[in-house]
């Protein structure tokens, strides 16, 4: 098997292909300059270390299989901060997506410290395979979202509920999850039994992404419930 390919196992060892979806939900655990596995060795508003989850390398996560389980027309709707929305766009290419427009923004209403101005909203890009899959539901969802910021990197359940409301009844999977949620797959090392993603690999008992990096603790299954902001 290659390197970074998503792959998972049920109970059974038996190869069977993967479930096909038509909207991805995603927050990567992107790996930061500022550290090594984390958002930041120390913080810059309390001057503590800032230890929050083990973090992927961009090009880990880019290498990740996500057209194993993508349908012919599929979005992505994926969580990028200001800064890495490029490293956010050159992912979606890789994934095998166009970048089509910026789905949600979610103002915080508590600002970080910013090189330029204050930080205080983060952005849900949408990156397109194919066609808008059908059907569809509501058409009329709004993309400013202002609520406050909860645990460290948690996003707003509410995101979730729009894009279930624009589409409904479609194959819909959550990436890095860290709960089920009515409607949606989940695949991250906070679920257990998780969907099978890419490949199966015999005598594996969770979800892992394969990788030749030498900190593999870092990587596997994705992210823990403390992620970026």
């Amino acid at each position: 098997m290659a390197n970074s390919e998503i792959i998972g196992a049920g109970k059974d060892t038996a190869r069977r292909a993967p479930k096909k979806y038509q909207i991805i939900y995603a927050d990567p655990p992107w790996l930061y300059k500022c550290g090594k596995n984390h958002l930041a060795r120390t913080s810059m508003i309390n001057g503590k270390d800032d230890f929050h989850y083990p973090a992927m390398s961009l090009d880990e996560i880019k290498r990740m299989n996500i057209q194993s389980i993508s349908g012919e027309d599929c979005l992505v709707f994926m969580w990028v901060t200001s800064p890495f929305l490029k490293y956010g766009i050159d992912t979606l290419y890789s994934w095998g997506f166009e970048y089509s427009t910026v789905g949600f923004v979610w103002y915080k209403q508590k600002p970080n410290p910013g090189s330029y101005t204050l930080s205080e909203c983060e952005l849900c890009i949408v990156g397109k395979r194919g066609k808008i899959p059908k059907p569809r539901g509501k058409r009329n969802i709004r993309q400013f979202l202002s609520s406050m910021r909860e645990a460290h990197s948690k996003k707003p359940d509410e995101i979730r509920n729009r894009i279930f409301s624009m589409f409904p009844v479609l194959n819909k999977i959550e990436l890095f999850a860290r709960q089920r949620v009515e409607g949606w797959d989940a695949w991250g090392n906070e679920i257990e039994e998780s969907p099978v993603l890419g490949e199966e690999s015999p005598a594996q008992n969770n979800m892992e992404i394969c990788h030749t990096a030498p900190n593999s603790a870092s990587v596997q299954a994705g992210k823990t419930p403390g992620q970026h902001t």
